[in-house]
């Protein structure tokens, strides 16, 4: 199960309308579209809303400590 959270670790309630990945931040600062889902994260963190007509997420998994750089839709913070 994905742990959701927003910037400041307030946990999000799991109801209402999923997180959207639309597009991806690579190693070297380029956008592309987004391959994976939320649901394949063990963490996904809101950072801000609203960047760039998207928001920014981050999304993490534990075991590998290496961050990933989203921009897509928060909506309602629910992961399916």
């Amino acid at each position: 199960m994905t742990k959701v959270t927003l910037w400041n670790n307030k946990p999000v309630p799991p109801k209402g309308k999923p997180i959207e990945f639309i597009k991806y931040m690579t190693r070297d600062g380029k956008l592309t579209k987004a391959s994976y889902k939320p649901n394949d994260w063990i963490n996904v963190q809101l950072l801000r809303k609203g960047q760039q007509d998207y928001d920014l997420i981050i999304a993490w998994d534990e075991e590998d400590k290496e961050v990933f750089v989203y921009l897509g839709n928060w909506n309602e913070g629910v992961v399916e």
